[in-house]
């Protein structure tokens, strides 16, 4: 599904990734760890294609990462990052539905998509709630729920996707921890493509 040749990303005479290869295809859970400033994030914004590279391919389901328009990238590839800045006063329920606000989607009516999105990180009873009110740990289910509602709202919900997770235990309990790896598995014996940067070593081996 992913593959990666001889990348490499330079910011001025610092060199962050350097000469990386690997293929990946779906349906598998993928850690990535490694000590603090080791380029994991930037690894992460290479594959999701928000970074550009120095030298070297990303190609996705065997096409140039790069020549794919933002609305058909977005069928493909879903993106939780590490933080996320939003200081509107959406509800819980206007930022999951972002997630289906893609115009290729063709989603009028992302109700449906985004129950089971909130559902899905114990979030129902948030959906009238303020962003902004919620905690740390709360805002990061959501920005979880926005993404299963884009996996859901695609023209094609059931085809194979690349799922990016940047740090997404960094702010919670355990038992949300648990959770979200236990999605993160179930996506991925639905075909899907999950990698995560991950910090917990115990974690990651589960």
């Amino acid at each position: 599904m992913i593959e990666l040749e001889n990348v490499a990303v330079k910011r001025g005479e610092n060199v962050i990734l350097d000469d990386v290869s690997f293929q990946m295809p779906g349906g598998q859970f993928v850690s990535i760890v490694g000590p603090n400033g080791a380029g994991k994030s930037t690894l992460i914004q290479v594959i999701s294609g928000e970074l550009s590279l120095s030298s070297g391919r990303v190609a996705l389901a065997e096409r140039e990462l790069w020549t794919y328009p933002a609305g058909e990238l977005a069928t493909r590839r879903v993106v939780v990052p590490q933080a996320t800045q939003l200081s509107f006063p959406f509800t819980v329920f206007e930022v999951v539905a972002l997630g289906a606000s893609v115009p290729e989607f063709g989603a009028r009516r992302p109700d449906d998509a985004v129950k089971r999105a909130l559902e899905c990180v114990e979030m129902e009873s948030f959906a009238g709630r303020i962003y902004t009110s919620l905690s740390g740990g709360e805002r990061q289910r959501v920005h979880f729920a926005r993404a299963w509602c884009q996996l859901a709202a695609r023209p094609e919900p059931y085809a194979p996707a690349l799922i990016l997770l940047d740090e997404p235990t960094a702010s919670l309990d355990l038992a949300h921890q648990l959770l979200l790896l236990d999605e993160g598995r179930r996506l991925a014996q639905e075909g899907h493509l999950v990698i995560a940067v991950l910090h917990d070593l115990n974690l990651a081996s589960m």
